[in-house]
């Protein structure tokens, strides 16, 4: 929306408001300032072989054996090579691939999603993922085949609150609800969150 020229149709706001849901006891507002929610990268990575008939696997590459390899090792980033205080996932929760039971699939498909508060953090998470696909390839000598494909599901960068703005409204929140939101930091909402802001205001202190 802002893109598409949004403020050249209506004013710039001082304030955006962006709401979303956490886990709170009913009837809870919280407000949080600083880093709020998680940038998130979302990727389909589809790996290829060389599809075939079960009985002859010696002139098959099973592309679900190094997807299965791939995945045990993206599991293990975060607890081996994140520090405990960054706050970082790297989930994969899909697998799949196009074949019947008696047919080594041509390819296979894994989906992920990349979550950090810090760009830093989660700069590194993205560069080790890539990395770990491709070493996983070099290493059952599937670049013979082709290459791995990395398509990009979901790219959004975290919604950082100016705490400025942030101590305003929670005053007039107090006016309006009459009782004073809870406030929340980042390292409070250890759940990361897919929000997308509909508007981002060019005034707005945000990354």
């Amino acid at each position: 929306m802002v893109a598409d020229g949004l403020y050249s149709k209506v004013p710039v706001p001082d304030i955006v408001l962006g709401q979303h849901l956490h886990a709170f006891k009913a009837g809870v507002v919280a407000l949080g300032g600083g880093p709020i929610l998680t940038a998130v990268d979302s990727y389909e990575i589809r790996i290829f072989g060389q599809s075939g008939r079960i009985s002859r696997p010696d002139i098959c590459v099973d592309p679900g054996i190094t997807a299965s390899h791939i995945v045990v090792r993206l599991q293990s980033i975060v607890t081996k090579e994140t520090r405990p205080v960054d706050f970082a996932v790297v989930a994969c929760t899909s697998r799949y691939g196009d074949s019947t039971a008696n047919i080594v699939p041509e390819y296979a498909d894994i989906k992920l999603s990349i979550r950090a508060y810090w760009p830093e953090v989660h700069t590194r998470l993205v560069e080790v993922v890539k990395r770990v696909v491709r070493a996983k390839y070099e290493v059952f000598d599937f670049s013979s085949v082709h290459q791995s494909i990395f398509k990009v599901i979901i790219n959004l960068s975290p919604i950082v609150n100016d705490m400025v703005r942030q101590r305003f409204s929670r005053r007039r929140s107090k006016r309006i609800l009459g009782t004073t939101p809870t406030t929340r930091t980042h390292s409070e909402l250890t759940r990361p969150s897919l929000f997308l802001p509909l508007l981002a205001a060019p005034r707005m202190s945000s990354t």
